[in-house]
């Protein structure tokens, strides 16, 4: 008796978890493409950092050679 109750309690929680488990996996999907648009923003503006750098750096060359 106790377990064909637990078996029916599992049996009708089962959409629950199915549900759940999808939302935590769509949930997750978002959360990776959120995190690489993130690390993908971060390389873009890491290279105008480095490009900026390095036209200063020649123009400071420049400078240098001029005078």
């Amino acid at each position: 008796m106790k377990a064909e109750k637990a078996e029916l309690r599992k049996a009708a929680l089962l959409p629950f978890r199915e549900e759940r488990r999808a939302n935590f996996v769509a949930n997750l999907r978002v959360r990776r493409a959120a995190l690489a648009l993130v690390v993908e923003n971060f390389v873009i503006e890491r290279q105008e950092v480095v490009a900026d750098s390095e036209s200063e750096r020649e123009e400071e060359i420049m400078d240098s050679f001029c005078t």
